[in-house]
């Protein structure tokens, strides 16, 4: 790990710095599936899908699945939903389902396009030192 990149991770716990490359920070672009965790991965929406719904989380057969293992033919109009999950879903949990199928209807894999994570703080989604330094400063003068 270089020296920069080592005192990105240290200071990655300290408040002002983990408000630039936090979790919230980082959005996936989906294309083939393959890297990004279904339920872990901020992919749709602003907060990963187990925050979005704890409950159908809970009951999920496949926790740590990638996007592609929740598809069917590079999508997930034609996906029976309840095959994911531990047991039938309640009422309440069925339009939790409902709406998660909705969100996800119109989404189509790209078998060939990889995967891209993007940081939010930047207009080109790249991270970079240089711009995070920015950020920094800006933000009380940290460094």
């Amino acid at each position: 790990m270089s020296v920069v990149w080592r005192g990105i991770v240290e200071n990655a716990k300290d408040t002002i710095v983990a408000r630039w490359t936090g979790i919230e920070s980082f959005r996936w672009l989906v294309g083939n599936g393959h890297s990004i965790l279904f339920w872990e991965d901020v992919w749709c929406g602003d907060r990963p899908l187990r925050v979005e719904f704890p409950r159908l989380f809970r009951l999920a057969l496949n926790k740590n699945g990638l996007v592609k293992d929740f598809s069917m033919s590079n999508g997930f109009m034609e996906v029976n939903w309840a095959d994911f999950f531990s047991r039938p879903q309640l009422d309440r949990e069925m339009h939790m389902v409902s709406w998660l199928r909705e969100a996800k209807s119109s989404m189509f894999l790209s078998p060939e396009v990889e995967d891209k994570l993007l940081w939010i703080h930047d207009r080109k989604c790249v991270f970079s030192v240089k711009k995070l330094t920015e950020l920094l400063l800006s933000d009380g003068g940290w460094i």
